[in-house]
């Protein structure tokens, strides 16, 4: 499908005046590869994002927030958003579709220093101690590292009474000695 040279002007003339492309195809009834196309061939500059959502451009441009100034003490409407994001997020993470920002990165040597050097001095509350380790003990039964009581006690009868051949002591000695050596272990007799 051809377009007149009127149409093209008005293309160019609305993109000029601010309008986004999307508010052309609307208006002229274009489809995006046609808009882009035209403002090309009439070397018209394409805006950035950036400069899209500064000033006149941005949706909210000498518009205040509805949630300016609130906070989720002062108003429900913020605490439900804040509970809401906060439960589309763990449902995100159960699901896989969202993933932890820094899972598979690591910090640079510079940055572990500066995380270093603010938090020398810090000591935990005796609150916040009982918070990690409850946390630590979570972590250790969702991964299988505590055994029920019946379980250990059926471990326990399983392995007693059992032998231990010289190879099987022999590298059993061997690892342990090359740990306390490496300094992995610190306590020979752990």
């Amino acid at each position: 499908m051809t377009i007149n040279n009127q149409k093209i002007k008005e293309i160019v003339d609305l993109y000029n005046s601010g309008f986004s492309t999307t508010k052309i195809r609307n208006l002229v009834k274009v489809s995006h590869g046609s808009i882009s196309k035209y403002l090309h061939l009439n070397n018209v500059k394409i805006r950035s994002l950036s400069e899209i959502y500064m000033g006149k451009f941005n949706p909210m441009y000498k518009k205040t927030p509805w949630n300016k100034g609130l906070t989720k003490e002062i108003d429900e409407r913020v605490s439900k958003n804040v509970k809401d994001g906060a439960e589309t997020r763990k449902r995100l993470y159960a699901e896989g579709k969202l993933k932890p920002p820094m899972l598979g990165k690591h910090h640079s040597d510079e940055t572990k220093k500066k995380i270093k050097s603010k938090n020398i001095g810090k000591k935990h509350s005796d609150e916040t101690k009982k918070k990690q380790s409850e946390a630590q003990q979570l972590r250790k039964k969702k991964y299988g590292y505590i055994h029920s009581p019946e379980t250990r006690q059926k471990l326990s009868q399983k392995l007693k009474g059992r032998k231990f051949t010289k190879e099987w002591r022999a590298k059993i000695s061997e690892t342990r000695k090359k740990k306390y050596l490496s300094g992995e272990i610190r306590n020979w007799n752990y």
